[in-house]
């Protein structure tokens, strides 16, 4: 499966670009970068709130129209957005937004990682992610590892230790994530799992219909990650992951 974005604001001044013109120009980019004629999911990388959709759903369905993409998605958009697109998409008998791209982790964020940026995890995006579980909309979860937490590299008494010890603790360094942190590490020991898988399985255990996007340098990480397919975890220990209650 081939999934392609476009539409990411002009740098470094961050300018909007959600255009159909910008959707056109950017589609055809990344066709002829990738050597192909056709993209499988096509996303559009952030919303802007000033940009008209209904054009640009239009635009976006020639394209598929035109056989170049199957289906199209939004990544960094609210469900407030995504569900408007998808009504002007319905009362014009046109394709919808098919799956959502946002980040989603066992840490919650003290901020966004990147300006526009947009996250399901939290008490604050419980709405969100009732919305998600109520119209079935897939997701595709990056930074589901929240950016290395969950790794050996990452030590919370070491928070100059490394690159990733001091990305995490700006992102994610709070007493409350950090005991989720070792929540994860207890269940991990008691059922012979990495960290990694239970955080992983953290996220693939949501009601929802969730993808976990991961980035791995090893074959071995990748495998490792793998292994998170496999376990279930019920309701009680989601909650007590998240909480520390209930299990």
């Amino acid at each position: 499966m081939l999934i392609s974005k476009g539409c990411h604001p002009s740098l470094p001044l961050r300018s909007p670009r959600l255009s159909p013109a910008d959707v056109t120009h950017d589609l055809h980019a990344s066709l002829r970068v990738l050597g192909t004629d056709f993209i499988d999911l096509y996303l559009l990388h952030y919303d802007h709130p000033t940009a008209q959709i209904e054009p640009v759903v239009e635009r976006l369905n020639r394209h598929i129209d035109e056989g170049k993409i199957s289906a199209i998605g939004a990544s960094n958009w609210s469900h407030e957005r995504i569900a408007r697109a998808n009504t002007i998409a319905a009362g014009r008998g046109l394709h919808p937004f098919s799956a959502s791209s946002v980040q989603f982790s066992l840490a919650d964020w003290t901020r966004s990682l990147w300006p526009g940026a947009v996250t399901l995890g939290g008490a604050g995006q419980r709405a969100a992610r009732e919305w998600y579980a109520a119209h079935g909309l897939p997701v595709f979860a990056w930074s589901s590892l929240a950016r290395g937490f969950f790794s050996p590299h990452y030590e919370p008494t070491k928070p100059d230790r490394n690159r990733v010890s001091r990305r995490c603790t700006t992102y994610f360094g709070t007493e409350a994530n950090i005991q989720r942190l070792e929540r994860a590490k207890t269940f991990a020991r008691e059922h012979r799992l990495t960290v990694a898988q239970v955080a992983l399985a953290y996220v693939l255990c949501q009601p929802l219909d969730v993808f976990a996007v991961v980035g791995c340098k090893t074959v071995e990480k990748f495998a490792e990650n793998v292994g998170a397919l496999s376990l279930t975890l019920d309701e009680a220990t989601l909650h007590w992951l998240a909480t520390g209650h209930g299990r």
